[in-house]
């Protein structure tokens, strides 16, 4: 070059030159470009030219700022941020502020590339400050939308939010279109990590609708597609349908086949989410032909694997299997372990729906090794969840629950909620299945709330059906009600058809359950017409399947067998194993009922074949009962009985997977005793039987109470039942010197069972006619419903309520806001025993209490049929089901004379539970210490979100300084008032050998109100004062005796492992024994009471005989003798 000049001009074209290539994307050769720029603006011509010092360090600022770009659109971000630097201490040395700002937002975007957050933070922070200050609004606009995508990067998405919709606002008043396209797409963006769909659809829109004005088909394509996904995700599918196919079109003007394939492939899973199964179908035919096309393997297996997908839906298993068996074997030859695990899985559906459980799970199990192998936490978590689905087909509902359990672990990570809720919910039917609905209702809860957060439509108007039928299982038929009207208020917003027949059909069957059966008809018939436009034969089998029972428990036979055989043909037609299994079980049972037992053995007998295919323990089980059922209807006991043990044995063997669950195995009982009492009552009917039915019906009877004393006495190997011979207990009637009333019953049969030492087992069955003798006895009244409603006037009739002198110590009054009833006075009712009554006088009775009194009633029929076999001074009762509420000490002969005048009463949950105490070792259960609390003094506290007061108790106060004087403790072994906390009850549970609470109770929950520890500016919630079961549980006990003088403390949930309350906590705990008190007591009844029985104890006599002696007292000391004051039993 001649002069500087030149140079000067020759670098201003290199500079204009090397900005258009960088404007065109050709970021190598525009670096190439600046930096040779550089290299004249270096040299000496330029350096010594006074005059255009000034231009050159322009140039070079210019020069350094592009450079600075063009490296950063080559990824190379360190040289990108030097050049930057260097600019940037250009533009400060020069005084150009727009440079300044321009630099430090470009080292806030380098900044971010290389994640250096903070930093990026700062430069980017002083641009947005600089931008402010001279007025640029185009460069704060830029500049607000950087520091929103360095937070989004941070995860603070609602700073995030805050600069883009500041960035987007600017560009609103700029009318920068480009701009507010990308501003609108971000937040979409950003709303979507906030868990705010509705927001991110609203922008994703005007994202798509603002780049289709400037013309930007390509930002358009991917954004319509990024809506339809977002849209497919939460329900709203035909606004994903229209997106998909938008996208799909703008690909089909510019894009390739690769793209076009991804699409139409998009188009056939939106297809398949909304039950349109042919046209998803279609679609994948259609994706598969675009990949030949292309000669694309890979995407020739995504399309196969989806194709195959399609066919499954449609019924065309072996379609199915072929696609998906051509997609695995392509993805393993090309090495796509990723494809792989998800052809394996989709594999393990079509397994499911042939009912082969094995293959699925196998399937399933490897798809699970591949994304363990490639770190895929998202193919892991639906791994998990669909091993869930497996065994919860497969009866296995504890694995299930594992299961499922690690899936909703993973979606929490991965913040996936719409899976979250999936996972909850499939949790709480395997809790539902297990019949432990306070989980069952825990889980769904959570899953409804998931559901209305990602505003999924279907979702909600599923959970609020599920939580329709968990509250119609509590019995709970107000609530029930209440969670149907809003699944039908949300079903109307559910777009997609296949979540209608689900929805439809599970209404149908709530209300079938309900036995409101002319709305199960329709919605049924709703979900049957639908699935038959959908051509979804899977569903239409079911649904059929589900107007078979409707009409079977409307006893309309003719019309369940009708429907119960087309299920069993589609079932038949397609494959599908368990859906087989349950058509032959209600064909079963409705053929029963028409008295066809030849053919209803036949259906079960299939039923049982399938079931052991399968692996399906509980179908095996249910099979083998009604079975059974069948063989006793025509007379072939002998065989009945060998199924009936088979049925009991199968159900002993899933028992054995719950584990220490005790709820678990209390729920589990509950739902499944039928076979087991139907065995009790198959072995009656043969003499020489009837001693292996106590040990059968052993099984049925406090099994969860049992293991948790075994545990607590270290007894291994229990086996309740088997285990238990004649001569145990006989052992245990030498220990006792007593006899033994055993009693059992099923529909409208009831034993007895006498057993004394060293005699032979004594079994009288009472007839029929005895039953049928009792006069408001209704038409098909089963004995259970008789002596429910029996119960019911016992404790109307004998106004076995609260006491006008009786202080409230009944808790849930408080909660609930109730008034005291006020009925007569009457002596106390207390009852020492290791399982507790229930009453309830609400119920509507079967027999009026002006009848020929009730306990003359119980009397005549549980005492009289072995009346001449009842030998001694004591008897120890093992009742069964709604007996345990009788007051067997107040049950009165024909000469008026009460029971507990002859003889001393105990009452036990079972006799392996008296064995365990028996057999627990001798230095186990403490022989001092005595732990007395009084009137916990509870105030102000919170209950269920509601400030509530709960007074003192000053009889309570009273009682427990009484028994403190007689049992002469020292101050500190007595807790009253403030110094009755949580805390220092649960510290001193464990070491005493007696325990008196004389405090609020609540029986209905099983929990014992004590006082909180106060805190300032907070007050008490539940856990800081409510002792409640699983409180207890977690003790070790050692006490002998623990007394509960709460008012209703020996009520509790009657189930088949008997009366489920406080009081079995304490045993279960340890305790050797617990009295409790079946109502109200008179407070001056209470401390003559106690007064009486701690006398007693003091003088050397045990708990049984003092409780006895006490009762007598209580009755001769009155001026007359009243059954009220003989309610009293002794375990």
């Amino acid at each position: 070059m001649e002069s500087g000049v030149e140079v000067l001009q020759a670098v201003i074209i290199g500079i204009s030159i090397a900005i258009f290539l960088l404007n065109i994307k050709s970021y190598v050769k525009s670096a190439e470009l600046f930096r040779e720029c550089l290299v004249l603006l270096s040299s000496s011509d330029m350096t010594t030219m006074q005059e255009i010092l000034d231009v050159r360090k322009k140039l070079i600022l210019i020069v350094y700022s592009r450079l600075g770009t063009a490296y950063y659109f080559n990824d190379e971000f360190e040289s990108a941020i030097d050049c930057y630097y260097k600019a940037l201490a250009l533009a400060q040395e020069l005084g150009d502020k727009k440079g300044e700002c321009t630099n430090y937002g470009n080292l806030g975007s380098a900044h971010l590339k290389t994640e250096k957050y903070m930093k990026a933070v700062d430069y980017s922070t002083k641009a947005l400050e600089i931008s402010k200050a001279i007025g640029s609004k185009r460069e704060e606009g830029t500049n607000n939308g950087n520091l929103g995508t360095i937070f989004q990067c941070l995860g603070d998405f609602s700073k995030s939010l805050d600069y883009h919709k500041k960035s987007l606002e600017i560009n609103e008043k700029l009318a920068e279109l480009p701009g507010q396209a990308q501003d609108c797409k971000i937040i979409g963006d950003v709303c979507k990590r906030l868990g705010d769909p509705e927001q991110a659809i609203k922008y994703y829109e005007n994202a798509v609708l603002l780049k289709h004005r400037i013309r930007d088909r390509r930002g358009e394509c991917d954004d319509a597609d990024k809506l339809a996904e977002l849209c497919l995700s939460v329900g709203k599918f035909k606004k994903a349908e229209f997106y998909q196919l938008r996208a799909l079109e703008i690909s089909q003007e510019i894009g390739g086949k690769e793209e076009q394939h991804r699409l139409v492939t998009n188009l056939g899973v939106l297809y398949d989410s909304i039950g349109e199964y042919s046209r998803s179908k279609e679609c994948q035919e259609n994706a598969l032909t675009l990949a030949r096309q292309a000669g694309d393997v890979k995407q020739e297996a995504l399309s196969l694997s989806g194709l195959g997908t399609a066919h499954g839906r449609l019924g065309n298993y072996e379609q199915a299997m072929e696609c998906l068996v051509q997609a695995l074997a392509m993805r393993q030859r090309i090495g796509d372990k990723s494809g792989e695990a998800t052809t394996l899985g989709n594999l393990s559906l079509t397994y499911h729906s042939f009912g082969q459980y094995s293959e699925a799970e196998e399937h399933l199990q490897r798809s699970l090794e591949i994304n363990l192998e490639l770190n895929n936490r998202g193919g892991e978590g639906a791994n998990y969840g669909n091993l869930g689905v497996v065994f919860h087909a497969r009866g296995e509902f504890l694995k299930a629950i594992n299961y499922h359990e690690k899936a909703l672990q993973i979606r929490r990570e991965l913040g996936d909620k719409r899976n979250e809720s999936i996972d909850y919910h499939k949790i709480a039917l395997a809790y539902e299945s297990l019949a432990n609905y306070s989980k069952a209702l825990e889980y769904q809860q959570k899953s409804l709330q998931l559901s209305r957060e990602t505003a999924h439509p279907a979702a909600v108007a599923k959970g609020y059906c599920n939580l329709a039928s968990i509250y119609h299982s509590l019995g709970e038929r107000a609530e029930s009600f209440k969670y149907i009207e809003e699944s039908l208020k949300s079903i109307r917003t559910v777009e997609d058809k296949l979540s209608k027949v689900a929805l439809y059909d599970s209404l149908g069957t709530v209300f079938n359950e309900l036995g409101d059966y002319d709305q199960a008809l329709t919605f049924i018939e709703r979900a049957l017409e639908l699935s038959i436009e959908m051509k979804t034969k899977w569903e239409e089998g079911e649904i059929n399947l589900s107007l078979a029972d409707l009409y079977r428990h409307q006893g309309d036979f003719s019309k369940s067998l009708e429907y119960g055989q087309r299920s069993l043909d589609i079932f038949e037609e397609l494959g599908n194993k368990r859906g087989k299994m349950n058509c032959h079980l209600i064909l079963g049972s409705t053929l029963l009922s028409t008295g066809e037992y030849t053919l209803a053995i036949k259906n079960h007998e299939k039923a049982f074949q399938i079931s052991n295919e399968i692996g399906d323990r509980k179908g095996q089980g249910t099979a083998c009962a009604e079975i059974g059922l069948c063989l006793g209807w025509v007379g072939d006991i002998s065989r009945g009985l060998q199924y009936l043990l088979k049925s009991v044995n199968i159900y002993e063997g899933i028992r054995g997977f719950l584990g220490d669950e005790d709820q678990f195995k209390v729920s589990f009982v509950d739902a499944n005793i039928f076979p087991y009492q139907l065995l009790v009552c198959f072995l009656c009917q043969s003499e020489e039987n009837v001693n292996k039915a106590i040990y059968t019906a052993e099984l049925g009877r406090a099994r969860g109470l049992a293991d948790l004393m075994s545990k607590r006495y270290f007894i291994q190997g229990v086996n309740q039942g088997e285990e238990l011979k004649v001569n145990d207990i006989e052992t245990l009637l030498l220990k006792e010197d007593c006899t033994i009333l055993y009693i059992a019953y099923h529909v409208n049969e009831l034993f007895l069972w006498v057993i004394k030492p060293n005699q032979s087992i004594k079994f009288r069955k009472v007839p029929r006619e005895v039953m049928e003798a009792i006069p408001q006895r209704l038409k098909d009244v089963t004995i259970d419903q008789l002596f429910e409603s029996l119960v019911n006037t016992t404790y109307a009739h004998y106004n076995f309520g609260r006491s006008s002198s009786c202080e409230d110590r009944s808790f849930f009054t408080f909660e609930a806001g109730q008034k005291c009833s006020q009925p007569q006075p009457r002596e106390n009712p207390a009852r020492l025993c290791e399982v507790e009554e229930d009453d309830d006088d609400d119920e509507e009775f079967l027999l009026d209490s002006s009848c020929k009194t009730a306990l003359r009633l119980w009397y005549d029929i549980i005492i009289a049929p072995v009346k001449n076999l009842l030998e001694g001074s004591k008897i120890i009762v093992v009742p069964e089901g709604e007996l345990h509420k009788v007051p067997f000490q107040a049950l009165e002969d024909e000469s008026g004379k009460y029971l507990s005048e002859t003889y001393e009463i105990r009452v036990v949950p079972s006799l392996t539970t008296l064995k365990l105490i028996h057999d627990s070792p001798e230095d186990y259960h403490s022989e001092r210490g005595v732990l007395i609390v009084g009137d916990p003094e509870v105030g102000e506290v919170l209950l269920n979100g509601e400030e509530k007061h709960i007074s003192g108790l000053p009889c309570a106060r009273m009682e427990a300084e009484m028994i403190s004087k007689l049992l002469e403790l020292e101050p500190s072994r007595i807790l009253l008032g403030k110094h009755a906390t949580k805390h220092a009850v649960l510290q001193e549970l464990s070491e005493v050998s007696l325990i008196h609470f004389a405090a609020h109770g609540d029986a209905f929950r099983d929990e014992i109100c004590l006082a909180p520890i106060r805190c300032a500016n907070k007050i008490p919630e539940k856990d800081d004062f409510i002792l409640t079961m699983s409180d207890v549980s977690k003790v070790q006990l050692r006490a002998k005796l623990v007394v509960l003088s709460c008012c209703h403390s020996g009520r509790g949930e009657i189930k088949a492992e008997g009366v489920v309350g406080i009081a079995r906590a304490f045993l279960g705990s340890g305790a050797r024994s617990v009295l409790a008190s079946l109502w109200a007591v008179d407070d001056k009844a209470t401390l003559q009471f106690m007064k009486q029985f701690y006398d007693h104890l003091v003088r050397g006599k045990s708990a049984s005989e003092s409780l006895h002696e006490t009762m007598n007292w209580m009755r001769r000391s009155t001026e007359r003798r009243s059954s009220k004051e003989s309610g009293s039993e002794m375990s």
